[in-house]
């Protein structure tokens, strides 16, 4: 027996806050890993940890100690390397998966080229930074004491941003057919009702404050 079209819009709802939920994962991977980030300075410290390294193991050939500072020097060093180099191994992986999945699912359900390339023209870069949509929301609901309406907000958003949102903010999404930055901005309230700043569930389609996040406000 087939899926009825009303089982198949439920299961495409699951799937799309699944993605949406996958998304806001790599957003926080890449604020996670951006304390990584290769310093201009890196070469530099490359070759300092090998000339120590060498130095130590000619003190140590001649039975000469080693000072402390040298031994900390080189932990400390090697600790950086290592680090600056991990988090590379870290995007490459996500980098070669994360190509291998949008082959499969472009595959699997026959994206057209066009939108797809459209989709890789839409640069991060160009979209408006999720603080900015963050910062907007709180101020929509400070002026509405903390509760206002779904579509009240992200009208007021849009107002409040309208001179700093991109071309690529204002794409229409394929699959909601509403502007990027609004779509994002719904994503973000995702990630506010995990940092505590937004009830998870209100009746009626509202936004609003948690009472500990209020609270701070009122401080």
């Amino acid at each position: 027996m087939s899926d009825t079209p009303s089982e198949n819009s439920v299961d495409l709802q699951k799937l799309r806050g699944e993605a949406e939920t996958l998304i806001l994962k790599f957003h926080e991977l890449a604020d996670a890993l951006a304390r990584y980030k290769t310093p201009a300075d890196a070469p530099l410290k490359t070759g300092q940890l090998r000339e120590i390294s060498k130095t130590i193991d000619n003190l140590e050939g001649m039975k000469i100690p080693v000072p402390d500072e040298l031994r900390n020097l080189k932990t400390d060093l090697l600790s950086q390397t290592h680090q600056f180099e991990e988090a590379e191994n870290i995007f490459a992986m996500v980098e070669q998966e994360l190509a291998k999945i949008l082959v499969r699912i472009r595959e699997n359900i026959g994206v057209h080229s066009a939108n797809g390339e459209r989709r890789a023209r839409r640069n991060s870069g160009d979209l408006i930074p999720r603080s900015a949509l963050r910062e907007s929301v709180v101020k929509s609901l400070k002026a509405h004491n903390g509760r206002a309406k779904t579509s009240v907000v992200l009208d007021e958003v849009g107002e409040m941003l309208k001179s700093k949102l991109s071309a690529s903010d204002l794409e229409l999404d394929d699959n909601s057919k509403q502007p990027i930055w609004r779509r994002n901005t719904c994503m973000e309230r995702r990630v506010m009702v995990r940092d505590g700043v937004l009830k998870d569930e209100t009746d009626g389609g509202f936004w609003e404050f948690t009472a500990r996040f209020a609270a701070t406000l009122n401080k």
